[in-house]
């Protein structure tokens, strides 16, 4: 035994319910620190392949709760969306078969 522990057995007692309030405590505040993901994304900038027509230079494509909801040359961003810059990249919006036509 300790010298610690030897000396005063009441403290020994209290750092397990110290140490589980403390992991309780971290446990529970964890949801607060989560941030929620945006549910409509813009991708904007790119030259975006698309099966309707030529390829769209400087196009933005709406991502709205996980589905595709607009493709365009000069669409309106919502206010709520997360923007992210492409420029310079491609997109194809839906595809995932590659193809020497995009490279």
């Amino acid at each position: 035994m300790s010298r610690i522990a030897a000396s005063n057995p009441a403290r020994t007692m209290k750092l397990p319910r110290r140490l589980g309030s403390l992991l309780l405590a971290s446990i529970l505040a964890l949801p607060a620190l989560a941030q929620p993901a945006p549910g409509v994304y813009a991708i904007q900038g790119a030259k975006v392949y698309t099966l309707a027509g030529p390829p769209i230079e400087g196009g933005t494509v709406i991502i709205r709760n996980g589905k595709i909801s607009a493709v365009g040359a000069h669409l309106e961003i919502p206010a709520d969306a997360q923007v992210i810059d492409a420029k310079g990249l491609k997109s194809i919006p839906a595809c995932s078969i590659p193809s020497p036509r995009w490279a």
